[in-house]
């Protein structure tokens, strides 16, 4: 695969998950807690692997804003992945601190294009 194919695939996929994740946020916000919000973080986190695969390798940076923004997407993805999986709930500041590296990745991302 060459690198526009996985930076396409990638946005592909990262547009996918955010926009099952807006729709379930209106519509129906009870199924954000199960199983279906952990696999939208898995495939947002797999999305970014893939730009990242896309924009860096072969020791040639394409684009460092785009490197930049695929980083920030994936720790945000991460950090929101960790607070779905613990156990203790109150760890809101996690979650704001996610969301905002994921506004950031997708802000970099969009200074590529």
């Amino acid at each position: 695969m060459g690198k526009p194919v996985l930076i396409r695939a990638g946005l592909s996929i990262e547009f996918v998950a955010e926009f099952v994740y807006f729709i379930l946020l209106l519509m129906r916000p009870h199924l954000l807690n199960g199983i279906l919000s952990l696999n939208i973080l898995l495939l947002s986190i797999f999305a970014s692997v893939l730009m990242y695969a896309g924009f860096k390798g072969n020791y040639i940076t394409l684009s460092r804003s785009g490197v930049l923004g695929s980083i920030l997407y994936m720790v945000g993805a991460s950090l929101v992945l960790v607070y779905s999986l613990s156990m203790v709930h109150d760890m809101y500041a996690l979650v704001i601190v996610g969301f905002s590296l994921l506004f950031l990745g997708d802000l970099s991302l969009s200074i590529y294009f």
